[in-house]
């Protein structure tokens, strides 16, 4: 009978003979601390690259001065940020959605790019609060702290058929829930056929889309109810954050 320390060291040395465990993983985790580093280059030493906050001394001023109004800066600011968002998800999608071979279908390729452009605007909206209720040092602890509840209670750590009641209830109110939602009935959703399986493989337990939506507990199809839940978030946290702006502005914080 083998001993504790014999089977850390075969599960040490199937970690280190499976690449796609342990090599692929360690390089993608280098690749994306790269690329964060890169997009975020000599953020930290710089009192100048932060968001909304930084700008309130400015904004303060010209609304002083008259030179406009707040509508006027919200508004504006908010028709620079929605485009770019756009961009952002259209350049993710169309690289990952074909690499990760998806449906080649027009419609489920849009629902995708809609579910992550109102993914990315909501994530934008609720930073926009945050950023707007509290310095920048509370802000990045904030928001830490909420990401992490709202992904706690999104589906993909947990399943749905595997949560607790309490647990699923916490899900309506997370806006990654619905996102996910969204994104797995957009592509395996709305009466996809069969999935392949690979010739060299004996079994695939996954090859009907139906099975697939059963076992994550979203037999139900709810893609529009979850778009239309996104975009409620996205305008109510914008009238949030123009509120808490105008009052941070008004107290003079």
């Amino acid at each position: 009978m083998e001993d504790s320390s014999d089977i850390v060291k075969i599960s040490f040395l199937q970690l280190y003979r499976d690449w796609t465990i342990s090599h692929l993983k360690i390089l993608l985790h280098f690749l994306v601390g790269i690329f964060l580093g890169l997009t975020y280059y000599q953020s930290g030493n710089d009192g100048s690259k932060t968001t909304i906050p930084s700008e309130l001394a400015v904004l303060k001023k010209e609304r002083f001065n008259n030179w406009y109004k707040l509508k006027t800066y919200y508004a504006a600011f908010l028709v620079s940020d929605i485009p770019m968002q756009i961009i952002f998800s259209l350049t993710y999608i169309s690289t990952s959605y074909f690499l990760s071979a998806q449906p080649i279908e027009a419609s489920r390729f849009f629902m995708v790019l809609i579910i992550l452009i109102l993914v990315a605007l909501t994530a934008s909206s609720l930073g926009l609060v945050i950023g707007t209720l509290v310095n920048p040092v509370n802000g990045t602890f904030f928001g830490a702290i909420i990401t992490a509840f709202l992904l706690c209670v999104a589906g993909f750590l947990i399943w749905f058929t595997h949560m607790s009641k309490v647990m699923y209830m916490l899900t309506y109110i997370s806006f990654l829930s619905y996102s996910y939602e969204g994104l797995v009935q957009a592509v395996y959703g709305f009466s996809r056929g069969s999935i392949p399986c690979p010739e060299d493989v004996e079994y695939c337990h996954f090859t009907v889309p139906e099975l697939i939506l059963r076992e994550l507990g979203m037999t139900n199809n709810t893609y529009w109810i979850d778009v239309a839940f996104l975009m409620s978030n996205i305008l109510l946290l914008r009238l949030v954050a123009f509120c808490t702006l105008k009052r941070r502005l008004r107290t003079g914080q």
